[in-house]
Formats: C-alpha cells, structure tokens, sequence
C-alpha cells in the first residue's frame, strides 16, 4: 500500500494498481505601452492575453519569459525528476505484468499437455491403449515452440470431444497472449517516454540560452494558443511563464525527433491534458471549401472561441495555432476574429483581423450537446 496525494483529499493509502491508474492518468504580462483600460479590457479577454507585444514568438517580453522560465529549470529541475521517476514507476510496473502473463499463457498451454495426459493415463488403465506412449513426446505434439498450441489428434476422445479441449485451452492462451502484446506496447511506450523526458531534461539544461530562446519560442504557437484559450475561458489561473515551466516539469512540453534525435522544449505533447481542462475536445478537419461543412460545425460552440490551425504560407499546408473568437462588428452582424498572438503590431493589435477561413485546416472547440438532427 502506498500514501497517495489526491487532490483535495489529503494523503490517503491507495494499492499499486491505484497509484499507477492516477500516476498513468496524470501523464497520457508586461504591462502595455497603451492602456487596455482604454480599450476595456481585462484579464480574460483574448486581445489583451494573445497581445503581440506579449505573446508574439518574435516578442521581446516572450524571450525573457522563456530565458528566466530556462534558468528556472537549472535551478530547480526536481519536478521535471518526479516526473521522470514516476514514468519509470509505470513502465518497470508493466513490465511485472508482461512476465506474470507470459507465467499464464505457459500454465494454460501445461495445464493442456496435462489434460491430455490424464485422459491417456486413464485409457491405459481401461487397457484401451495398448503401448506405453509418453504424453508429452513427440507423438503429443501440442505446443509449438513459441508457445502456440496445436490441435493433434489424439484419438483419446471423439474428435469433436478433443476439438472442444482444445478450444477450451485455446482461447485462454489467445486471450492471454492478446492481453501480452498489450502489456509489452504499454512497457515500451513508456521507456521510451522516459527517455524521452531525459532528452528533453538535458537539452534545456545545456542548451545556450540565447539558442533555447529562439528555437523554443519559434515553434511554440500550439502550446501558447492553448495557454490563451484556457486563460480567456477562465480555466487557467496561471501567467505563463509558470504555466510553461509547470508543463514542461510535467512533460507536457517537449518531445524528441524519430528522425534526428534531437530534442526540444517547444511541441506541446500536453495538447490532451490540455483539452480536458480547458473543454477542448470537439476537433474538425476541414474541406475549407465547404462553407456549409464549418457553418454546420460552429453551430455547435456556445462560447465564442475555439482554436484554429492554418496556414500562414500559402503553400497548402497548415503551420500555426491561433485562437479565434466571434464578436459583433459595426453593424451588428456576428463575425470571427483571428486573435493571432503573431499579428501585425501597429495595424491589428487591438484590432485583430477577421478569420480567413480559406487558410484554416482544422477547428477545435468546445465540446458540445448536440441537437437532435445535428
């Protein structure tokens, strides 16, 4: 038994399969040179939190978030280790269920070997069989040698009879093996994910910092365009540079290459975790060349905001995350604005352009009850 910390219940006793359930479920503003008081704003509208002066990836304000947030992490990478441990916890713990299965499927295949022993030890008793033949030598040949049963006359029973032992015993090592290759991809998913983190521990700790700067906030726009989404709906009471350090002490912030190796601090592989704090878990992907198909889809969201993914090359495919929100224009009519944390700082800071749906892949918004004919 383990003393578990659950949140709002203090320290409570929990077995090994509860701790690793919760452990596994854990882990799959600078003050503007104009006032927003002008412009009443507050903590929670999306203009002011995706401020390009702020929140830009080319902002000076987000570089120094990101250097004080790195030598944070140097300082004190603790959390980031409890993560790593606690990853480790998991995997080691598959791992102990991987060799107890593998125990299973040879008890079941030994338990049938055995069955058909004793059916000839009883027919030679009978004096049915009239030589001595060794149940488990070739002339039995049940098992193969990876373990798989096999289906061998025997001529001890009918052979509907024999096809129903078999059957019996059969499906217990197909379960079993079934429940194994399970046991063994979660095992592996997470060493890998430790090694993961470890990649990712070290790369901010010895990257240069102006270096980290750079690449981690060029590429940051998934994880910022989540951090603003939650903070507009009031579902995140963090800034950010406590939200980033947090999440990337977490691991929900970092991943490493398949390709290279190379390792970053930028991917946000928290978007999950993310979501269902935050309510997002209604994703699109669109024909952008269907209107119908996004008006049918915005029906649903009843908060004025959702998430976009589009492309800002014009080349046909999606880079960059932004948040989006419906608001009402001069005269009235409802439209949605691209609240872009990288938009044009002069003309559309506190005017953010109208969304160009014709660039835009992918929605993610709210989930929603939907209407019935919806």
């Amino acid at each position: 038994m383990y003393k578990g910390l659950k949140e709002g219940d203090g320290l409570t006793w929990e077995n090994q399969d509860e701790r690793i359930a919760r452990l596994e479920s854990k882990y799959t503003m600078v003050n503007s040179p104009l006032s927003e008081e002008a412009f009443g704003l507050n903590e929670t509208d999306l203009m002011l939190i995706t401020d390009p002066a702020k929140m830009g990836q080319t902002s000076q304000n987000l570089y120094e978030i990101l250097g004080e947030q790195q030598e944070r992490f140097r300082e004190d990478h603790h959390d980031m280790d409890v993560t790593i441990n606690q990853v480790d916890e998991i995997a080691a713990y598959y791992g102990e269920l991987s060799i107890q299965s593998e125990k299973n499927i040879e008890k079941y295949a030994l338990a049938y070997r055995d069955e058909i022993a004793r059916l000839y030890r009883e027919k030679a008793r009978e004096g049915v069989l009239g030589v001595n033949l060794n149940p488990f030598g070739s002339e039995f040949n049940l098992v193969d040698s990876k373990g798989n049963l096999k289906f061998s006359p025997t001529g001890l029973l009918s052979l509907e009879e024999e096809l129903k032992l078999y059957n019996r015993y059969e499906r217990k090592v197909k379960k079993e093996k079934s429940n194994l290759e399970k046991l063994v991809k979660n095992e592996d998913s997470f060493n890998k994910r430790e090694n993961s983190l470890k990649k990712i521990k070290t790369y901010v700790l010895d990257t240069p910092q102006n270096k980290f700067v750079k690449e981690t906030a060029s590429k940051l726009c998934y994880v910022i365009a989540h951090y603003s989404y939650g903070k507009s709906m009031n579902k995140e009471s963090r800034d950010f540079g406590s939200f980033y350090y947090d999440e990337l002490s977490k691991g929900n912030i970092g991943s490493v290459s398949s390709k290279t190796g190379k390792a970053n601090a930028y991917y946000g592989t928290g978007g999950g975790v993310w979501g269902k704090k935050y309510g997002l878990n209604d994703r699109k992907v669109l024909n952008f060349r269907n209107r119908t198909q996004r008006a049918d889809f915005l029906k649903r969201n009843k908060t004025g905001k959702a998430l976009i993914y589009k492309d800002t090359t014009k080349n046909g495919n999606p880079n960059h995350w932004t948040v989006i929100e419906q608001v009402k224009d001069k005269n009235g009519n409802s439209v949605w604005k691209d609240n872009d944390h990288n938009r044009n700082f002069k003309r559309n800071r506190w005017n953010p352009k109208k969304v160009d749906w014709n660039s835009v892949y992918v929605i993610k918004q709210e989930s929603m009850q939907r209407k019935e004919g919806d």
